[in-house]
């Protein structure tokens, strides 16, 4: 068994048993001589970095240029980010719910991920490098602040209920929720932002990638960034209400998700990436 195919394997089940460690923790149930769930999370985020390294040499390319070589990045950053901000703000709350969606996604970039067909010669360009880490950095900032938006209506619709049952006691308050939901939502757009312009200077500067404004890939980009458009606009406003947060941020996420796995797959592109 090769080394590529033993971490393909090994990679979502380390997520597997980090995500089962902070279900114990979430529940009051990890015993005290369990391995800690950050450093559970340390190892799984360190053998998934090993793997991208394997990617990148078994191929000579970044694996940012398919599909599933990008949701792997994808769940990588993701993994980075969270790990930063559970450091930073000492709180193991998010856990739970990121690596779920982290779990979700390696599995599926395990199984689908072709070595072969990571990247095409003609965009191995750093500029274009650069725009597709911009974008993949801000998609995993965007999905914080929806699993931020999740555990604020789920933390209101209990409090609404009266239901103070373990979930209500382990999940922060809706004050930091909003802190968390807005600061990624800013941290994703100027990436999102920064990834857009890139994204179309490199295009004036490969005109065989015919570029064209009626690309499925680029009309779902553009829609994803005037959503969270709206949503800086309106909090730089003043006028951003928690409901509109949260629909704001659901809703651009699930523009997020239909790009990756609608548009990708199904739906004719220009992008010659791959």
């Amino acid at each position: 068994m090769d080394t590529l195919l033993i971490l393909r394997i090994t990679v979502p089940l380390l997520y597997a048993v980090t995500l089962y460690i902070y279900t114990l923790e979430f529940r009051g149930i990890l015993k005290e001589r369990s391995v800690k769930p950050t450093i559970a999370l340390m190892i799984s985020v360190a053998i998934h970095l090993v793997f991208w390294v394997v990617l990148y040499s078994s191929s000579g390319k970044y694996p940012i240029g398919s599909l599933f070589g990008t949701l792997t990045t994808f769940v990588l950053l993701l993994s980075i980010i969270y790990m930063l901000i559970e450091y930073g703000m000492n709180d193991r709350s998010f856990g739970i719910f990121v690596l779920s969606l982290v779990l979700l996604l390696q599995v599926v970039a395990s199984i689908f991920i072709n070595p072969e067909g990571i990247s095409s010669p003609l965009l191995e360009e750093v500029i274009f490098e650069i725009h597709v880490i911009s974008l993949i950095i801000s998609y995993s900032a965007f999905a914080l602040g929806a699993i931020a938006a999740v555990m604020h209506l789920l933390l209101s619709k209990k409090i609404k209920h009266q239901e103070l049952d373990i979930v209500y006691h382990k999940l922060p308050t809706l004050q930091f929720l909003r802190q968390v939901g807005i600061f990624s939502v800013y941290f994703g757009f100027v990436f999102l932002t920064a990834g857009i312009a890139l994204g179309f200077f490199n295009a004036s500067q490969v005109p065989e990638a015919g570029i064209s404004l009626s690309d499925p890939k680029i009309v779902s980009a553009i829609i994803t960034w005037l959503i969270y458009g709206i949503f800086v606009l309106i909090h730089m406003l003043k006028k951003l209400t928690a409901k509109s947060a949260i629909n704001l941020s659901l809703i651009g996420f699930i523009t997020i998700l239909f790009t990756f796995f609608v548009v990708n797959t199904l739906m004719e592109t220009f992008h010659l990436f791959q």
